[in-house]
């Protein structure tokens, strides 16, 4: 039996080769080996990706917390609060 790579780590590997022109070609290159994966393996490149997507998110929100870039939003939330205008979810 021969290694075999998982789809994420195949996945990683095209967007590594590919990163600096991801071109519409390269994207339908991918689409069409994740159309291939068989059942176990898509299932295993979907939690992969939703773990890579929500890292990616999570970095960015943090870059723009520490940018101050939300202070306006919070600044907003917070008088809404004060004024009562929020409601228990």
């Amino acid at each position: 039996m021969g290694f075999q790579r998982s789809p994420a780590i195949a996945f990683c590997a095209i967007l590594n080769n590919q990163r600096s022109e991801l071109t519409m070609s390269n994207v339908e290159s991918i689409e069409k080996q994740i159309l291939a994966l068989s059942a176990d393996d898509l299932a295993l490149f979907r939690q992969w990706f939703a773990e890579f997507d929500a890292e990616l998110w999570d970095r960015q929100f943090e870059r723009d917390v520490h940018s101050g870039k939300l202070d306006s939003l919070a600044e907003k939330a917070l008088k809404h609060h004060a004024e009562g205008k929020t409601a228990k979810l």
